[in-house]
């Protein structure tokens, strides 16, 4: 009874510590690098703990070394047939993806959470250049079975501006972002160059922007400006 005790109270709190973790680190006032780099190593980080909990259960309790040895083979079988699941779910994601959009390096890749030009195409992931010299790595399953948009930089694109004015309904920040989502989102966009969205003027109820993006022709372009107007 002691030691289920003593293994639940470890449990929770290395369950709650990864949680708390988790939803720590986005507000933390780091660079941007380090919390992707954070991010992406937590879940490894909390899968050697577990790791290490579950051993630690089975030394404890199992006294003789044969019982032992069975039951780390069968830990470590059951890690790897996870492992390889884990991994075949990605690959054959992967695989459905390049085959029915016929996925390319060099190619624009959009969808609602992420957009950027495809840099690399790997068995188990694809790589974004999202920014200047900012890059992601999507796990092929991550995107699997979403809308997914794809442009072909060879296409012929032309920049259009045209002013908005927005009411104050929110701050600055919000409808600019608001503003770049309508216009990444539209089925007309030239998205790797990224819409310019420029505060003009403003007064105590409106801001004044100007709004340009890219887009293959006018009537393209006059659709989009409907979209956010």
């Amino acid at each position: 009874m002691i030691s289920i005790l003593k293994y639940s109270i470890i449990f929770i709190i290395i369950f709650g510590s990864f949680r708390i973790l988790s939803k720590l680190i986005p507000q933390l006032s780091i660079r941007r690098n380090i919390k992707v780099i954070v991010q992406r190593f937590l879940p490894l980080l909390e899968f050697v703990f577990w790791l290490i909990f579950v051993l630690w259960i089975l030394q404890s309790e199992i006294t003789k070394p044969l019982y032992f040895n069975a039951a780390i083979f069968g830990v470590s079988a059951l890690l790897l047939i996870f492992f390889g699941l884990f991994v075949m779910k990605d690959f054959m994601a992967g695989l459905i993806l390049k085959t029915e959009y016929g996925l390319q390096k060099g190619d624009t890749f959009a969808t609602e959470k992420f957009h950027g030009k495809i840099l690399k195409l790997s068995f188990l992931y694809l790589e974004l250049e999202t920014g200047e010299s900012e890059h992601t790595k999507i796990p092929y399953g991550k995107i699997s079975g979403i809308e997914i948009k794809i442009s072909n930089e060879n296409s012929i694109y032309k920049k259009f501006s045209y002013p908005f004015i927005i009411e104050k309904s929110e701050k600055l920040p919000e409808i600019k972002e608001k503003l770049r989502h309508k216009i990444i989102n539209s089925p007309y966009c030239f998205i790797t160059k990224s819409p310019e969205i420029l505060l003009m003027s403003e007064n105590p109820d409106n801001f004044n922007f100007m709004v340009s993006f890219y887009c293959k022709n006018e009537e393209q372009a006059f659709k989009i400006k409907e979209l956010i107007a």
